[in-house]
């Protein structure tokens, strides 16, 4: 099976890539100004969301292309905003900046459902992946996730 992904967020260990809500998270925590692209969308899905589709389509032997994104159409400015907001940050400290097409499409969103009725999956919105995340933060011996367990076992959250 082929996964295609659309910003892909959630905590960030050693090693890996950054993504949106880390990179807005980290910068806030250091009380700096962001800038973050008005005019690029994305359909942001969580990472476990993610893990969940990959896990659906290996037991069920599913094969072909899968677009795995969450349900939200979002510039990369509104994810920081609402990133900021979840996590209680000044959403003032994040700014809109015009970004045309170039690197990047303008529109990189994936139409999802299909995928997610073929998997048998729901992708959480935007604000439940970011609640998820918070609570994993808070509570990490509670949460359910690995990605909690991992945070916890590595002593370091941002």
């Amino acid at each position: 099976a082929i996964m295609r992904v659309s910003l892909v967020y959630g905590w960030q260990f050693r090693g890996q890539t950054s993504n949106s809500a880390m990179d807005a998270l980290r910068g806030l925590s250091r009380g700096r100004r962001l800038r973050f692209p008005s005019t690029l969308f994305n359909t942001p899905i969580f990472v476990e969301d993610v893990a969940r589709s990959i896990v659906a389509a290996v037991a069920g032997r599913k094969t072909g292309t899968f677009h795995v994104a969450g349900p939200d159409r979002l510039s990369r400015f509104e994810f920081a905003v609402r990133t900021a907001s979840a996590f209680g940050f000044a959403e003032a400290l994040i700014s809109p900046v015009e970004l045309h097409a170039g690197i990047r499409p303008v529109n990189s969103c994936l139409h999802w459902r299909a995928s997610a009725d073929r998997l048998g999956t729901t992708p959480r919105a935007v604000e439940d992946g970011l609640a998820a995340m918070r609570e994993e933060l808070l509570n990490p011996r509670m949460a359910a996730s690995a990605t909690a367990r991992l945070i916890e076992a590595e002593g370091r959250i941002l």
